[in-house]
């Protein structure tokens, strides 16, 4: 983070307060997900309930994979949703894996690809207001074909190599409209800047 940024989030952190939980109860539980709620008091005094989703898992990564001047990227059916949507390939980080170890395998069971290359590009929170899950981004370079390729029957995916070019075009024209997608997409152009890789552009 540069000192700018520091500067920015310090100016406008330090008179906020955090909230106390007094209280927490689960309403729902399902091996994919938990809903509860808890009673906290906020900085004002006054208490409130608040919905949240507990998480206890290790995160999630993104991975964006490049070969030459183009980016493997997928279409896949959301059912909230009911649309297809453009998106990375990525998936969960298992217990005791590290973020580009997980985008790794993440890569190869769900395309059948091995990337080489490989570094971490920063992360996000999921859904801040709902749940303390983070994504990892991670970069690679593809280094050919891995037989691991196992999707689960929920994942109906149609994988392409899209020019970097297109990309840009699709995310500035509205076509690309998942979040992940479009944050991983800015963490991977301020890494590749960073670093002084002129790709990043391309």
């Amino acid at each position: 983070m540069s000192d700018l940024s520091d500067s920015i989030t310090n100016k406008h952190t330090v008179s906020l307060k955090r909230w106390r939980t007094q209280s927490s109860r689960v309403l729902f539980e399902h091996p994919r997900l938990t809903v509860a709620e808890d009673t906290v008091e906020l900085p004002n005094g006054k208490t409130t309930q608040y919905i949240h989703y507990p998480y206890h898992g290790y995160g999630g990564v993104i991975v964006v994979c490049r070969r030459g001047n183009s980016i493997l990227v997928q279409q896949e059916y959301s059912y909230p949703v009911d649309e297809v949507l453009y998106q990375f390939p990525g998936g969960k980080i298992e217990a005791g894996e590290d973020v580009c170890a997980a985008a790794q395998r993440e890569l190869a069971e769900e395309s059948g690809i091995a990337m080489t290359g490989v570094r971490a590009c920063g992360w996000l929170y999921a859904d801040n207001r709902r749940t303390s899950a983070k994504l990892h981004v991670v970069y690679g370079e593809y280094a050919g074909t891995n037989h691991q390729h196992r999707p689960d029957d929920t994942e109906q995916i149609i994988s392409e190599w899209l020019p970097i070019a297109t990309i840009h075009r699709m995310v500035a024209t509205g076509v690309i409209t998942n979040y992940a997608m479009l944050a991983a997409w800015a963490l991977l152009a301020s890494t590749l800047q960073q670093a002084g890789d002129s790709r990043a552009d391309e």
